[in-house]
């Protein structure tokens, strides 16, 4: 046994009484795989307390190697002075343990078994560090660690154990981990955490997918060396006068008085956007890599004491950032990393006693390419490097998720400025259990209301008040005439209707639908905003097709709808799951006695689907008459 064995066995996670149950679990997993595995990785989301657990266990080594008598030297890795400052706090405050800091200016106390130690200093001094070995490496933030030099540095203390801890165990490249850690430890889901009350609820407001600042994104075609898009590419895009006005007109309209955080492309960007900013009246204040670091920390602080409104900055506070009273984050630079979109809406979700939510401004489309915050992720893929497509859309998750389709062939047209931003989630919503998706810009704040307990005096329903403005009560109609919805009514306020549930006295549907009809399509109900129409179960309080569609028409005797679009046709399934994509100018249900088959045209072309809606491998050109000959029961 070598003099730097730890016994993981004697370790005991439930000794901490200041961690949460979750905390403790987790811990004792890492306890668990340590015993016969050299390196272990901990997954979970920002905000959930990764730096109070490895801070518990430098404790717990502490503990161990007094009652033992066994020096256990631990090094503690971080790359920025955010994260030293918070490591230091926890480890040396909270937990009582004298530690050294590795880091420039900060004098050197080699003595003490603990250090917290900079990657950058450390690595110009790692000489005269190997004569001290380290027995225990934690890595923070360590979806960094496939660096080199943090690679260097574990390979200097070939006996030491090595724990990583990360929010995003994923990298650009799709690399693997398993080079560095031998495990990984994914924790609950964002999903689950909100539900437990852990992290706090949100809104997320996004540009369309279809818009054309979301087109310019998607045809950028220059790229950085680590994969994501250039700074040049995108800095030609969005830092223009219109497009940084933009972006303080959606602040004004979705979180105005609200404090945040927003990030930018460059310095250059984040100085005009701050001005931006003060100009109409703001107090923002901007943060980048040229700040100094007594002035960063006087802005921080005069941030987090309320004096400042406004932090812009250029991925500062991606990562160590700790201010629960956030209110929204504003996303002004696009890209294409996992991590860095995550890292950063993770500034807002920590609770706190003075706000409900967090707004998330997404100015520039990250939605469309990586889903909600909440999306459930497959972590074990990323962390293993497997390559494959990730579907951030799973309906088992909390949220309901918005499919989108553009089957515009039109150009891009560089029209700087004019997206607007649609609500796109609201957990908030969700955790009352009644979610709604809204897609239409005028619905946005009626829906904020959703799950808000509302009184109704049935005998005088002209003394009720909701979102106080008048309703009325629709008299029961054939939509709520049968006997499973006879506890639900139609309410209006103005000439905008929803649906309330008497037994609940909450809404199931805000009151945003231009209108609301019977339908024979499943049991539901047809509504409509700005002649779209979407289809909705009133029982389960759920979309079963989103209000985009300028018709639809349900298959006989199955789930399937053909759903007119952008004057194109396709045909799509409950929850908007596309069978055949809506880009055809005509579709048929074309019956025989042995089997249904779907016949669509496009260009004078037909094409042949299958009743399991699988594309027949020929096409032929034709007119109506034959097709009606062969197609036609």
């Amino acid at each position: 046994m070598s003099e730097f064995y730890i016994d993981f066995e004697e370790l005991r996670s439930s000794e901490d009484d200041q961690l949460r149950d979750y905390q403790h679990e987790n811990k004792q997993k890492i306890y668990d795989l340590l015993k016969d595995n050299r390196s272990v990785m901990l997954q979970m989301p920002t905000g959930t307390g990764k730096t109070r657990i490895f801070a518990s266990i430098v404790k717990d080594l502490h503990n161990w190697s007094i009652l033992n008598r066994k020096p256990i030297r631990t090094l503690i890795l971080a790359h920025r002075e955010e994260l030293i400052e918070q490591i230091c706090l926890n480890v040396g405050f909270r937990y009582n343990i004298a530690h050294g800091v590795i880091k420039s200016k900060y004098y050197e106390q080699a003595f003490y078994p603990t250090q917290v130690a900079s990657v950058q200093t450390l690595i110009r001094r790692l000489s005269q560090w190997t004569s001290k070995p380290f027995q225990f490496i934690i890595i923070d933030e360590a979806h960094h660690a496939l660096a080199e030099s943090y690679m260097k540095i574990c390979d200097a203390f070939p006996s030491a154990k090595i724990l990583g801890v990360t929010a995003t165990p994923c990298r650009l490249n799709g690399a693997s981990f398993k080079p560095i850690f031998n495990q990984l430890i994914v924790s609950y889901s964002v999903s689950e955490f909100i539900k437990r009350g852990f992290l706090c609820n949100y809104a997320y407001y996004s540009i369309k997918p279809d818009s054309r600042i979301q087109r310019l994104v998607d045809n950028i075609s220059e790229f950085d060396f680590d994969g994501d898009y250039a700074e040049k590419a995108i800095s030609n895009i969005f830092d223009t006068s219109k497009i940084r006005a933009k972006i303080v007109d959606t602040y004004l309209k979705y979180a105005k008085g609200k404090k945040g955080i927003i990030y930018t492309i460059n310095i250059q960007h984040n100085n005009r956007v701050c001005e931006n900013f003060k100009n109409a009246g703001i107090n923002a204040a901007s943060i980048d890599s040229n700040t100094k670091t007594e002035e960063r920390k006087r802005l921080v602080s005069e941030f987090k004491n309320g004096r400042i409104d406004i932090l812009c900055n250029v991925n500062i506070f991606s990562e160590g950032f700790d201010c629960p009273d956030v209110e929204f984050i504003q996303l002004a630079r696009p890209t294409k990393s996992l991590s860095m979109f995550l890292q950063q809406v993770g500034r807002g979700f920590r609770t706190h006693e003075n706000k409900d939510k967090v707004i998330f401004l997404d100015n520039v489309g990250l939605y469309n390419r990586f889903g909600l915050p909440s999306s459930k992720r497959q972590w074990k893929r990323h962390f293993e490097g497997i390559p494959f497509v990730e579907n951030v859309i799973d309906e088992n998750d909390i949220q309901e998720n918005v499919l989108f389709i553009n089957d515009s062939d039109e150009g891009v047209e560089i029209i700087e400025g004019n997206e607007k931003v649609v609500l796109i989630n609201s957990m908030f919503d969700e955790i009352c259990e009644y979610p709604v998706i809204v897609y239409h810009e005028k619905s946005i704040e009626l829906a904020q209301n959703i799950g808000e307990s509302v009184e109704f005096d049935e005998e005088n329903p002209e003394n009720d008040v909701l979102f106080g403005d008048e309703i009325e009560h629709e008299d029961a109609d054939d939509i709520f005439s049968h006997k499973n919805y006879s506890s639900y009514q139609k309410v209006r306020k103005g000439n905008k209707w929803g649906i309330f549930s008497t037994s609940t006295k909450q809404l199931i549907f805000p009151v945003i639908y231009d209108e609301i009809a019977h339908s024979d399509k499943l049991g539901c109900a047809e509504v409509s905003i700005n002649d779209f129409w979407g289809l909705i179960d009133i029982e389960s309080g759920k979309e079963i097709l989103a209000v985009k569609y300028e018709s639809f028409e349900r298959i006989f005797w199955t789930n399937y709808f053909i759903v007119t679009q952008n004057d194109k046709q396709g045909v799509v399934g409950v929850e908007d799951v596309i069978k055949i994509p809506i880009n055809f100018e005509s579709i048929w249900e074309c019956k025989s006695k042995n089997a249904v088959h779907y016949c669509v045209l496009k260009n004078n072309f037909w094409y042949l689907y299958d009743q399991f809606f699988a594309k027949a491998n020929h096409s032929f050109r034709t007119n109506m008459e034959i097709a009606d000959k062969y197609y036609r029961a």
